[in-house]
């Protein structure tokens, strides 16, 4: 059985944090002040994690990953669509995100849910980092 569940004290930070570097073992560290994050447990093991924050108007997916074991399960579509139930809850009406140029699956995931690509600018406030924002593909659905 998968159940979502809110990051709520040290060890769940610890599961988050050690997702993550399994997930994403060439990328800086999640910030984890920065969104609110969630666990995707399939019984005693959390297999998936997510995040979302306020991004000036918009509900942003801030961050997921899967363990590689455990993909092909659909929870990618799976957390999209718990975090837009999150940001509705907020009173967000529209969702963005991003994703790298060759991240096909995510793209897939993305499509999938409704989300179209949009053009970012400088002005966007969606630059996390100048060096490289114009190799992003951004995505927007009204949620």
């Amino acid at each position: 059985m998968t159940e979502f569940r809110p990051v709520v004290g040290p060890e769940d930070r610890r599961w988050l944090r050690w997702l993550d570097a399994e997930c994403f073992p060439d990328d800086k560290p999640l910030i984890l002040d920065a969104a609110h994050w969630s666990l995707v447990w399939q019984g005693p093991v959390a297999v998936a994690f997510c995040g979302w924050c306020r991004h000036l108007e918009e509900g942003f997916h801030y961050r997921a990953g899967v363990l590689p074991e455990s993909r092909g399960q659909g929870l990618q579509r799976a957390m999209i669509e718990y975090r837009e139930n999150a940001m509705r809850d907020a009173g967000i009406r529209s969702a963005i995100t991003y994703t790298e140029a060759y991240s096909a699956a995510s793209m897939r995931s993305l499509i999938a849910c409704g989300y179209r690509p949009f053009e970012a600018t400088a002005t966007t406030g969606l630059v996390i980092n100048p060096a490289y924002w114009r190799t992003m593909v951004y995505w927007r659905r009204a949620i």
